[in-house]
């Protein structure tokens, strides 16, 4: 007979006992708690302190709130920063300011100083990038045999010139110079040879800065701008000059295009049609132009970006005025005044006359090719070598960081920042005022110079760094 199992009876005092049993670890519990409430916290509090929004006020040593941030970089660095005129670090460093506007300094014994007005926005960073130059530039001489006839490639990397004072007679010829790396010497491409006449020959560089056209009293002449070649064994190219020209044109165009991509349609169809001499930074973010007319570049092109540049801007442009447009941040800046003059270089990729409203309206750009070519040869020479922006000129012209610019005036050399700030005389010394280059390194600017009389000129750089 199967036996009947039964579960014993519970009793009131065990169930009492089980639902009333305490939490015996109540410490750890507690520990825990306030662990997740201090990491949560210092998360919180990191990430507003890193954004700006918090900062200690050295000057009651309280918690302020709503901070932005300048990042003060210099080169060289360990320069002193200066905020409205008092001391508040060195380079390179992020000082957490109170939204507002300052007058920033930053500068170095043996520097020129750098200066400027800037806006600090809440949580946002505010960037010098200072440039400071030695107030005494080392000079060095990069040539020695003397230098004829310099004349700068499209990119700025080489210098083409002519010389005829070496001591050995197979020295003389054309030479060309690397300005990306100025420890090597000029590098010889062909010999002189009397019945070329390459003193007084006309020279044209190709869009790609790799080849050099060369016409003289014998035969016309497409040199490759890296490399030795014989003048006699080298054909003439004349018969080829109808091809040459428009695919040249075409390079140009090409390169112009990656600009206009980038460019507002409605600022670049303003400043076409009432600007000549435009120039193109070297990142083709910024375009260096002389106004003919009055005219006026509307604004919002762009959506606004965060913490802009503060520099004041002129967006109503006047006649015979140089400025700078910035595609990037759709901002127009002022650098002077110009003289007028009546050279003329223009876009090859320009958009269609303002007249053509709808266009203007629907923001969009139609490319019409220019011209550079002519019947006439020395005309088309002359066109190419202005289009790419001779060095032998007055006006100011790009370096190579897509920041500042470079002049002559007043019987010294001048550098500028693209936005109209900081001019600063380098060099005051004896120069030939005819010829600047900044080298494409952009540790110098190389100029003619000739410190003894009756040498012949020669190329120098004037160090920018020490």
């Amino acid at each position: 007979m199967a036996q009947k199992h039964t579960t014993p009876a519970t009793s009131k005092q065990d169930v009492q006992k089980n639902v009333h049993t305490p939490i015996k670890n109540w410490g750890g519990l507690i520990y825990t708690l306030i662990s997740a409430v201090i990491i949560i916290s210092g998360t919180y509090f990191a990430i507003r302190w890193a954004q700006g929004d918090f900062r200690v006020d050295e000057s009651s040593s309280l918690l302020a709130r709503e901070t932005g941030l300048l990042h003060a970089t210099s080169n060289p660095k360990g320069a002193e920063v200066y905020i409205d005129g008092k001391l508040a670090s060195v380079t390179d460093n992020t000082i957490y300011l109170s939204p507002g506007e300052y007058d920033v300094k930053i500068s170095k014994d043996g520097y020129s100083s750098w200066n400027k007005h800037i806006i600090i926005e809440k949580s946002l960073v505010a960037q010098t990038g200072a440039t400071l130059y030695p107030y005494s530039p080392n000079i060095t001489s990069i040539t020695y045999t003397g230098v004829k006839n310099p004349l700068a490639s499209p990119d700025g990397s080489k210098i083409l010139f002519y010389t005829d004072a070496a001591s050995v007679r197979t020295k003389n010829g054309l030479y060309v110079l690397d300005t990306t790396n100025l420890s090597h010497s000029p590098q010889q491409i062909c010999d002189d040879d009397p019945d070329y006449d390459l003193e007084n020959a006309r020279f044209v560089w190709s869009p790609d800065s790799n080849e050099i056209l060369i016409v003289t009293p014998v035969k016309t002449l497409l040199l490759n701008a890296n490399r030795f070649v014989n003048l006699q064994a080298s054909p003439d190219v004349s018969f080829q000059l109808a091809a040459t020209w428009p695919a040249w044109e075409s390079d140009i165009a090409a390169r112009e295009q990656q600009f206009a991509n980038k460019i507002p349609p409605k600022a670049l169809q303003i400043i076409q049609s009432n600007a000549k001499n435009l120039f193109l930074s070297p990142d083709q973010t910024k375009l260096l132009y002389t106004a003919t007319a009055s005219a006026t570049i509307p604004e919002g092109l762009i959506a606004a970006l965060p913490a802009p540049n503060s520099q004041p801007e002129v967006r109503d442009i006047e006649a015979n005025r140089l400025y700078v447009y910035d595609s990037y941040e759709d901002r127009n800046y002022l650098i002077g005044n110009v003289e007028a003059t009546s050279s003329a270089k223009y876009l090859l990729t320009v958009p269609e006359p303002l007249s053509t409203s709808h266009r203007l309206a629907q923001n969009t750009v139609t490319p019409v090719l220019c011209h550079l070519q002519t019947d006439d040869l020395t005309h088309t020479m002359k066109n190419f070598t202005e289009y790419y922006g001779s060095a032998t000129t007055r006006d100011w012209i790009w370096m190579p960081d897509s920041t500042h610019l470079v002049a002559v005036g007043d019987g010294q050399i001048n550098i500028i920042t693209y936005d109209g700030t900081n001019q600063t005389a380098i060099y005051s010394g004896p120069f030939v005022d005819h010829f600047l280059l900044p080298a494409a390194n952009n540790t110098s600017i190389l100029t003619l110079a000739n410190f003894n009389p009756g040498t012949p000129d020669n190329i120098y750089a004037i160090e920018l760094t020490k």
